[in-house]
């Protein structure tokens, strides 16, 4: 072999072994695949899983909105629990569907908000169950386009009256209020025991 033939193939080598060296770093090497991140597995949501999601949800958002209302009650009479209802109680809904990864919130068949409108599904629910005594409605999880709306029926207690009872009942500085705040107000009427809404969870039938 000539010496020529023989320098040439000791360059070789020690390209390969500075290309090996410099692996990922310089234009010898081979593109390397990086590994993908293994992904969780769906998991599907049953009823019953739904429902006790669900329940978490109407308990952490009734809890805090009574605490709240409890409160203003006690500091400033019913306009400012009427205050609380109109600013606190979107706020509190929001946190607490941030918080669990779910929506939740409130509606009625006589609504105070416009903006707490139920969905098609929850209009059923109402339709089927608002003249129906609170303790004897159901909670229900209707799955429909891959979401679980979970219902559960809020009942009329003697608190709820002093806002939503007959309205000739009501104290006049707190109507002023109402209809300040919510000039298109029907949640009024009800009696101890009636449904006075729904309270509602729309839940991801796989997460």
């Amino acid at each position: 072999m000539s010496s020529e033939a023989k320098t040439t193939i000791t360059l070789l080598k020690g390209t390969a072994a500075v290309c090996l060296l410099l692996a990922g770093l310089s234009g010898c090497s081979q593109p390397v695949s990086e590994p993908q991140p293994s992904s969780s597995p769906e998991v599907s949501i049953d009823e019953e899983t739904a429902k006790s999601m669900a329940k978490r949800g109407f308990e952490k958002l009734g809890g805090s909105l009574k605490e709240q209302l409890q409160s203003a009650m006690g500091s400033g009479g019913p306009v400012a629990a009427v205050e609380v209802c109109h600013t606190v109680a979107p706020e509190l809904a929001q946190s607490v569907s941030e918080e669990l990864g779910f929506k939740v919130g409130r509606s009625s068949h006589r609504l105070r908000s416009q903006k707490n409108l139920a969905s098609p599904v929850i209009e059923e629910y109402l339709s089927k169950y608002s003249e129906t005594p609170a303790a004897d409605a159901p909670v229900e999880a209707i799955e429909k386009d891959g979401v679980w709306t979970v219902i559960a029926p809020i009942p009329t207690q003697p608190l709820c009256l002093t806002c939503h009872g007959e309205a000739e009942a009501l104290d006049p500085e707190l109507l002023s209020a109402l209809k300040e705040k919510y000039p298109e107000d029907q949640a009024v009427g009800f009696k101890e025991g009636d449904i006075r809404g729904v309270f509602w969870a729309e839940i991801p039938h796989k997460t």
